[in-house]
């Protein structure tokens, strides 16, 4: 399985561990995901969930090999990442990304899903997902509410590659470590401080947060997964990722 999960304490810890691959989205790492979330939902009474990256990146997006010569799976790999992020947004527990390397496109989308976010300052945070015709539109939703409108849209239409310390500027996590080396205490230190909080008062504010946000509302999130996915079967699409494929053969 490309993750380790520890439930064994107040503070459940997910690992993606496909170091190789830069702990990209692939259908073995949702699936394995998915299913880690399912363990910590059924077996896991504490109140916060930490999600870290083995190796050199937390997750550098979809895995565009396992894509070549099968399309569809572009729609079932934009559905499961859809589903991720309504689970870690919804989740009783709060959420933290230990960030470190890369996080771009849906490694971005599940860093905006979590509640807290911590970061190392050399981090490469963002979306560059228009360079093969595919909106991330997917990630509106908690990209918008965690940082609002007008930063997600320049962060988004841009493909603006942002470090660690820009990503703390604006808000999309907020605790930046002082080095990659500092980042797992960091990590330890936000992650061991909301653990010795009240357990259902910290569900229950994150509850009503996402009410008040909107993250509880399915509609936002079905239509932007649907543009996703419309523009991903685009010709634009098809066109762009032959070139990507064609450049990555090289």
């Amino acid at each position: 399985m490309p993750v380790n999960l520890d439930v064994s304490s107040p503070i459940a810890v997910l690992e993606l561990d496909n170091p190789g691959r830069h702990n990209a989205l692939n259908t073995e790492m949702i699936t394995a995901i998915r299913e880690a979330l399912d363990t910590i939902e059924r077996d896991h009474e504490g109140p916060v969930l930490r999600i870290r990256g083995n190796g050199p990146s937390f997750c550098s997006g979809f895995d565009l090999d396992e894509i070549e010569g099968d399309r569809p799976l572009l729609d079932r790999f934009l559905k499961g990442l859809s589903e991720l992020s309504i689970r870690l947004r919804r989740m009783d527990k709060v959420v933290v990304a230990q960030v470190h390397g890369s996080a771009l496109a849906g490694g971005c989308a599940l860093l905006s899903a979590c509640d807290l976010g911590c970061v190392a300052p050399d981090a490469r945070i963002g979306y560059p997902v228009h360079q093969i015709g595919i909106s991330p539109a997917v990630s509106i939703p908690t990209l918008a509410s965690a940082i609002g409108s007008n930063r997600a849209s320049e962060l988004m239409l841009s493909g603006r590659i942002i470090d660690g310390r820009e990503a703390h500027r604006i808000g999309l996590v907020h605790h930046l470590a002082e080095s990659k080396d500092a980042l797992p205490g960091l990590a330890d230190r936000v992650c061991d401080e909301l653990a010795r909080k009240g357990w259902n008062a910290l569900a229950v504010t994150k509850n009503w947060i996402n009410r008040i946000i909107g993250s509880d509302a399915d509609e936002p999130f079905e239509e932007t997964l649907q543009a996703s996915i419309d523009t991903g079967r685009s010709d634009e699409a098809t066109r762009m990722l032959s070139v990507y494929w064609s450049r990555s053969r090289k």
